[in-house]
C-alpha cells in the first residue's frame, strides 16, 4: 500500500515516527475558552442549533464555494478560512478537526528546535484570557475526551471526535485553542519539562532513532532533515516570548483548515463555524522559502547502533515529488516489489532466501520536495550484504524484463480496496478531506489518484524503473543492534451516506456453531469473522507457542490451494485474510468488498477447515515465529508487561505469552500443530462465525451450511480455567534502556462476565481515562509533576480472572515517587474519594468511546462475535450505554476495594539506576 493510498496517513505514521507527539499532558488537548456551565449547555444543543447567542455573520461570509455536492462541502471564508464539511450518519458520531500549516518546516529562525510541537503541548488546553485550565479539562471530559494532537513536518493538528450532540462543543474548545490561547509562563515551565523528557524518551527509542537517520541520510539541505521533535540543544534556548511570537505568526485563519465530518446537517454546520470564527480576522500568512535539495550523485550509507534484537535497514532509491507524472507508475512499482504476501520481495527475500523476516516498500513522495522509494527490512545483521545483492537483482530483472499486466492489475485492485476501507469511520473521512485539500486543494485528490494508478502500463512500471532505481544513487540506512560488529563497509472512494443500522440475526447450525449475519449496507464491505476460545487458555509450559505457530500457518496454504493462490486472489481483489490468537481466543478474518464477497468467504472457509499444516510451510516461518518472540520484549512495554506477568500470575494461563518460547518453537511438528488444530479450533460448541457488512443475509445463509459440517467433539476440550495471583510484594529487573518501567498488578482480577464491569469500566476511566489517559487523575499527577513520559491503565478480564493493570514510564531516579504516588491513587479510590462530577464526565467519556470504537464493519462484527463467545451475548453493546449511565458513586467505591487489592509491583529500570 503506497503513501498515496492512504491519504497520507502512512506518512503521517512515520513522521509520529521520526517525534510527532499525540498530546496528552499533563493535560491532554483540553479546550481553552468556554466556561463550565456553558459547557454543559453547548454538549446537549443539536448540532444545526447555535450554541451561543446570535452572532453577525458579515464578518465571516462565503467567500468561495470550492465544492457543494450532496453530504460535501468545501468553502473559503472572508477571513480567509477553508472548512471542509462531509455527511456520515452511519454513527451519531462526529470528528471535528483543525488544521494549522505549521510544523518543523516551517519554523524559519527557530528551525530545529521543534517550537511547532512546543506549541502544540501549549495551545491543547493552554490557558485562556477566560478560562481556567481545570475548566478546560472539565469540558472535555463532557465530550468523552477523545480528543488528541499530532505535529509532522508541515503542519499541525487537533481533533476531538464526540457524539453527534456534543460535537458544538468540540467545535468550540477546538477554535479557542487556535484562535484565542493564551499559555501562561507557568504553563510553558512546565510543558519545558514535558517536552525535555520526551526527547530523551525518544532519543532512546530505536524506532525514533531509525527514522531520524533514514531523512538524514536522505535530505542534506531541506529541513525534513531535522526530526520534527527538534534537537535537545536548539530545544532548550526556546523562551515563552518564542513561543507567543510563533502562535501568533502562524495561526491565522490563511493558515488553517477545518475539517469536519459525520452526523451532522451542512447548512447548521456551516453556519456554526461561521459563528466560532466571527471574530477572527484575516491576517498576513507568512511567506517562507525553503531551500532546494541537490540532486544525489552518489552512493550513501549511515550506520548506528541502537537496543533492537535484529538489524533494520532501509534501502533508498531517490524519485520525484507528488505532482510529477512518474509518481503513479513508481507507486504501483513499490506496490508490486512489497505490498501483499504474493509479493516479489516477501516472496524471495522473506520465503524463499529466508534472509529477512520482515520486508516491506513505499513510494515516500511528499507534496514539498522530492522524495524516494523505500524499502525496509528486519534482519539478522550478518545477511544484509546478501539481501541488498538479492535486492539489487530483482531491481535489474524488472529493468530488464518488466512486470506483468497481471502485477499491475493487483496494485490497481489493492489500491481501489485501500481507498474503501480507510475511509469508513468519521475520523477517517475528516482526516481524508483536509490532507487531500491541505496538498492539492481537492478533496477528491485521493479518488483522482486512485483513477490516474488505473491508468498505469507494465511499460511505464519498467520505464520508472529504469530511471530512478539506479543503484549508484542507492541511500542505505542501517540500524545495528547495540552488541553487533559494525561490519559493512564494504556495502555500497468515501463511505456511504446511511442512517442504516447494522439488523442482525444470530442462526445457530446443526453443530453447535453460532453465525451472527448483521446487514449494514455504510459501505461496500463485508468481514467474517470466526472466534474459538483456546489461545492461552489450550497451552502449558510445555506446548507454549503452538497456538501462534498454528494460526501462523493457517493462511500458508490449504488441501487444495497454495500460499501463492491465496495471496495471489487477495492481492487481486483488494481482500484481506488474517489469523491470529490472544490470550483467550483463536481468530480467523477476512474483509472482502461486495462483489468479491463469495469467492472471499470460500476461501476464508477453505483455510478455516482445510489447512495444509505442512512440513515445508512450518520451516519456512519458523524463523518468522522466534523473530517474533525476540521482539516481543524489545520495546519497554514488552519487557516491563512480561515481567509483571510472570511476577503476578501464580498459577493461571496468563503467565505465558502468545507469542512462546523460543525451546518450544524451535521444535514443534507439523502433527503436534494437527492435534491442537482439531482439538481447539475446530470446537463448533466454543465458537461463534460473524459475518457483517454489505449482504443478503439469506445468500449468507446458503454460504455457511458447509460450517455445520464441523464435527463437535464428544468431549469438549479441557482449557485451563484457573488463575490465581501471587501475593503482593515488589520485584526488579535490570534492562538495557534509558528509561524505566513501574508495573502495577492489582488483584484478584475480573471475570468478563461480571456484573462489575460497568462500575469498573468507570473506575478504570477516572484513574487512567478511556481512549487516552489525558485528563485522568494519574496521568494528571504522575505527568502533571514530570515524573512520567506516559501513564496507562487497563482492566484485564477474561474467561478467567486477570489484573487490573497500571503501567508508568519514566525517569529511573522517579521510579520511588512513581510508586508511591500510584498507592495513594489507588487507596483514594478505595475511600472513595472521587466526586460526582467526576463520575459524571467518567460516564460522558466511556459512552462516547464506545460510539466511536464500533464505526467500522469489521469492528461491529468483532464486538458482537465476542461478546456472543464470553456468555455477554451479541446484543450486549446495545444496552452499555444505559448500564453505564447506571453506576453510582458507591458502585465504583465498592468495585475499587474488591478489585486494587496490595499489587505486584515490577520495576524495569538500567543497570546500577
Amino acid at each position: 500500500m503506497t503513501m498515496r493510498l492512504m491519504g497520507f496517513v502512512s506518512l503521517l505514521m512515520a513522521l509520529v515516527l521520526l517525534g510527532c507527539h499525540n498530546t496528552g499532558g499533563p493535560k491532554s488537548l483540553q479546550p481553552a475558552t468556554i466556561p463550565e456551565a456553558a459547557a454543559t449547555t453547548v454538549a446537549r444543543t443539536p448540532a444545526t442549533t447555535p450554541a451561543t447567542a446570535p452572532v453577525d455573520l458579515q464578518n465571516v461570509q462565503v467567500m468561495q464555494r470550492i465544492t457543494e455536492d450532496p453530504g460535501r462541502m468545501v468553502v473559503r471564508l472572508t477571513n480567509g478560512l477553508s472548512v471542509i464539511l462531509q455527511e456520515n450518519h452511519t454513527a451519531p458520531v462526529v470528528a471535528a478537526r483543525i488544521y494549522i500549516k505549521a510544523g518543523s518546516l516551517t519554523e524559519q529562525e527557530y528551525m530545529g528546535s521543534g517550537i511547532s510541537h512546543v506549541l502544540e503541548h501549549l495551545v491543547a488546553g493552554g490557558s485562556s484570557a477566560s478560562l481556567k485550565e481545570s475548566d478546560s479539562q472539565q469540558a472535555l471530559r463532557i465530550l468523552g475526551g477523545d480528543s488528541n494532537a499530532f505535529t509532522s513536518f508541515d503542519r499541525t493538528c487537533y481533533f476531538i471526535t464526540t457524539t453527534a450532540e456534543k460535537w458544538p462543543l468540540a467545535l468550540e474548545l477546538l477554535t479557542a485553542w487556535t484562535t484565542r490561547a493564551d499559555f501562561t509562563a507557568a504553563e510553558f515551565r512546565r510543558e519545558y519539562q514535558v517536552v525535555q523528557r520526551e526527547i530523551e524518551m525518544g532519543e532512546a527509542e530505536a524506532a525514533r532513532s531509525f527514522y531520524k537517520l533514514i531523512y538524514a541520510n536522505r535530505y542534506l539541505v531541506f529541513p525534513a532533515r531535522h526530526p520534527v521533535i527538534g534537537y535537545k540543544p536548539a530545544f532548550q534556548k526556546l523562551t515563552w516570548q518564542d513561543c507567543r511570537t510563533y502562535y501568533k505568526r502562524m495561526y491565522v485563519p490563511d493558515n488553517m483548515i477545518v475539517s469536519i465530518a459525520g452526523d451532522i446537517d451542512l447548512a447548521g454546520a456551516l453556519k456554526l463555524v461561521q459563528q466560532r470564527f466571527s471574530q477572527v480576522q484575516r491576517s498576513v500568512v507568512p511567506s517562507i522559502s525553503l531551500p532546494t535539495e541537490p540532486a544525489v550523485t552518489g552512493t550513501r550509507l549511515a550506520v548506528a547502533h541502537g537496543d533492537v534484537k535484529r538489524a533494520r535497514v532501509q534501502w533508498g532509491f531517490p524519485t520525484v515529488d507528488m505532482y510529477d507524472p512518474d509518481m503513479y507508475p513508481l507507486d504501483v512499482l513499490a506496490n508490486i516489489l512489497a505490498s501483499g504476501e504474493s509479493s516479489i520481495l516477501i516472496r524471495t527475500l522473506r520465503d524463499q532466501k529466508q534472509l529477512v523476516t520482515s520486508i516491506h516498500a513505499g513510494n515516500d513522495t511528499p507534496h514539498w520536495a522530492a522524495g524516494q522509494l523505500e524499502i525496509i527490512a528486519e534482519l539478522p545483521p550478518r545477511n544484509i550484504a546478501a539481501a541488498q545483492r538479492a535486492l539489487l537483482e530483482i531491481v535489474e530483472s524488472i529493468k530488464t524484463n518488466g512486470v506483468g499486466l497481471e502485477q499491475v492489475q493487483k496494485a490497481r485492485a489493492q489500491v481501489a480496496a485501500g481507498l474503501v476501507y480507510g475511509n469508513q469511520t468519521a475520523e477517517q473521512q475528516a482526516e481524508r478531506n483536509a490532507g487531500d485539500f491541505l496538498v492539492s486543494g481537492n478533496i477528491d485528490y485521493s479518488r483522482m489518484y486512485v483513477e490516474r494508478i488505473a491508468q498505469v502500463t507494465p511499460d511505464q512500471v519498467r520505464d520508472a524503473a529504469r530511471k530512478y532505481l539506479k543503484p549508484e544513487c542507492l541511500l542505505t540506512t542501517i540500524l545495528l543492534p547495540n552488541n553487533a560488529p559494525d561490519e559493512l563497509a564494504g556495502l555500497t472512494a468515501a463511505a456511504k451516506t446511511s442512517t442504516v443500522r447494522p439488523t442482525v440475526e444470530m442462526v445457530t447450525l446443526p453443530n453447535g456453531l453460532r453465525v451472527l449475519i448483521g446487514r449494514n449496507p455504510a459501505a461496500t464491505i463485508v468481514s467474517f469473522q470466526y472466534y474459538t476460545l483456546g489461545a492461552l487458555l489450550a497451552e502449558n509450559d510445555a506446548n507454549n507457542g503452538i497456538g501462534n505457530a498454528l494460526m501462523e500457518l493457517l493462511p500458508r496454504g490449504t488441501t487444495t490451494r497454495s500460499y501463492d493462490e491465496i495471496t495471489g486472489f487477495l492481492d487481486a481483489t483488494g481482500g484481506e485474510l488474517d489469523a491470529s490468537m490472544g490470550n483467550n481466543t483463536f481468530t480467523v478474518k477476512a474483509t472482502a468488498l461486495r462483489l468479491q464477497a463469495q469467492p472471499t468467504f470460500l476461501l476464508f472457509a477453505d483455510v478455516l477447515l482445510h489447512p495444509a499444516l505442512s512440513q515445508p510451510q512450518l520451516d519456512e516461518i519458523r524463523p518468522l515465529l522466534l523473530a517474533s518472540i525476540e521482539r516481543a520484549t524489545e520495546d519497554w512495554f514488552g519487557e516491563g508487561y512480561r515481567f509483571l506477568r510472570a511476577s503476578y500470575y501464580q498459577d493461571s494461563p496468563y503467565v505465558r505469552l502468545p507469542s512462546g518460547k523460543a525451546e518450544v518453537v524451535s521444535k514443534l511438528t507439523p502433527e503436534q500443530i494437527r492435534a491442537h488444530y482439531k482439538k481447539y479450533l475446530l470446537n463448533p460448541r466454543q465458537s461463534v462465525l460473524a459475518v457483517y457488512g454489505d449482504i443478503d443475509p439469506e445468500q449468507v445463509k446458503q454460504w455457511i451450511t458447509q460450517l455445520g459440517q464441523i464435527p463437535a467433539p464428544a468431549t469438549p476440550p479441557t482449557l485451563a480455567l484457573v488463575s490465581m495471583s501471587n501475593p503482593a510484594k515488589t520485584v526488579t529487573q535490570n534492562s538495557a534502556k534509558g528509561s524505566a518501567s513501574v508495573f502495577f498488578g492489582y488483584g484478584p482480577g475480573m471475570l468478563v462476565t461480571s456484573p462489575d464491569r460497568h462500575a469498573m469500566a468507570i473506575l478504570q476511566t477516572i484513574l487512567g481515562g478511556y481512549n487516552s489517559p489525558g485528563g485522568s487523575v494519574l496521568h494528571e499527577t504522575l505527568r502533571g509533576q514530570g515524573l512520567v513520559y506516559t501513564v496507562q491503565a487497563s482492566n484485564i478480564a477474561g474467561p478467567v480472572p486477570g489484573m487490573f493493570l497500571i503501567m508508568a514510564l519514566g525517569q529511573p531516579e522517579n521510579t520511588g515517587k512513581i510508586t508511591t504516588l500510584v498507592n495513594k491513587i489507588a487507596a483514594d479510590a478505595k475511600a472513595g474519594s472521587f466526586t460526582e462530577e467526576q463520575i459524571a464526565t467518567a460516564k460522558d467519556q466511556a459512552i462516547t468511546g464506545e460510539h466511536v470504537r464500533d464505526q467500522t464493519i469489521a469492528a461491529q462484527a468483532a464486538s458482537a462475535a465476542l461478546d456472543e463467545l464470553m456468555g455477554l451475548g451479541y446484543q450486549a453493546r446495545q444496552k452499555i450505554a444505559e448500564n453505564l449511565r447506571q453506576v453510582t458513586r458507591e458502585d465504583v467505591k465498592r468495585v475499587a476495594n474488591k478489585y486494587l487489592q496490595e499489587p505486584v509491583i515490577a520495576i524495569t529500570t538500567p543497570a546500577g539506576k
